[in-house]
């Protein structure tokens, strides 16, 4: 969420070991994926006027998600992406973080979160 806007902007969302980014775009990726993944990216007021993208750009890596933007409207914004499980166990999911590239002392983070993947 931002109250101005802001330009340049990068967010980096890293996702703990034991998880991959599933990327929907693929013809092999399952209708499962592709159907949590149907609604990837909106932000709320004020979608129609900016035909509801607030990132120019996006990278799926194997350790973390990358989102840019030229110029990020104020407004609520959200990426939804799929991870998936590759290993049970016990992670430590490191916050994502978000700032204007040219500008760093505008920034701001999540939380992290711990996560228990069963067998």
């Amino acid at each position: 969420a931002t109250p101005a806007e802001r330009f340049d902007v990068a967010v980096r969302d890293p996702f703990p070991a034991g998880f991959e980014v599933v990327d929907t775009s693929l013809a092999t990726t399952s209708l499962a994926d592709r159907a949590r993944a149907d609604v990837q990216e909106d932000w709320v007021p004020r979608a129609e006027e900016w035909g509801g993208r607030s990132f120019d750009h996006h990278e799926l890596d194997d350790g973390e998600v990358r989102l840019f933007a030229r110029a990020l409207p104020a407004g609520i914004h959200t990426y939804r992406y799929v991870l998936r499980a590759t290993a049970p166990g016990r992670y430590t999911h490191p916050p994502a973080r978000v700032e204007e590239m040219y500008e760093p002392e505008n920034f701001g983070s999540t939380g992290g979160a711990s996560i228990v993947i069963g067998r």
